[in-house]
């Protein structure tokens, strides 16, 4: 799934049940992942690639600190309605990566698997907005497992 908007974003996690990774980078865009046929898996795989790439850099892992704990302040509460009603420990993991514009503002937001937790928080997020990245796009990776 994509989404896309001119609005901003921040991340979020489900402190208690859900163990998020999150990935920022600053390098430049690179090619656009596979498109067309390809699988949403492995075009989340080049997306969470790009994060990893991201996130090497110095500046990367210090806005990786700051966008981490953006999110966990803002939005673990948001995971835990998505949540709410089902046995946590059986919900399926799922991966988010949002590029991040200029401004801090969501420019993609990608999902996978999509599941019905993963749409509830992507709904959140596209209107939402993280501090704003010293260089865009910054490609951010969102990890989320429901697993203690």
């Amino acid at each position: 799934m994509k989404l896309q908007s001119t609005r901003a974003l921040a991340l979020p996690a489900f402190a208690a049940v859900a163990l998020c990774t999150l990935a920022l980078g600053t390098k430049p865009a690179r090619a656009a992942p596979p498109a067309g046929g390809s699988s949403r898996r492995a075009e989340m795989q080049v997306l969470v690639r790009m994060a990893e790439d991201d996130a090497a850099t110095a500046e990367g892992r210090r806005y990786s600190r700051i966008a981490h704990q953006y999110y966990q302040r803002i939005y673990a509460p948001v995971l835990e309605r998505c949540a709410a009603g089902h046995q946590v420990s059986s919900l399926p993991n799922f991966d988010v990566v949002l590029t991040l514009a200029h401004d801090g503002a969501i420019h993609g937001l990608h999902v996978h698997p999509i599941t019905a937790q993963a749409q509830c928080l992507a709904n959140v997020l596209i209107d939402a907005r993280f501090p704003t990245p010293p260089t865009a796009p910054f490609h951010v990776h969102i990890a989320v497992s429901f697993k203690r």
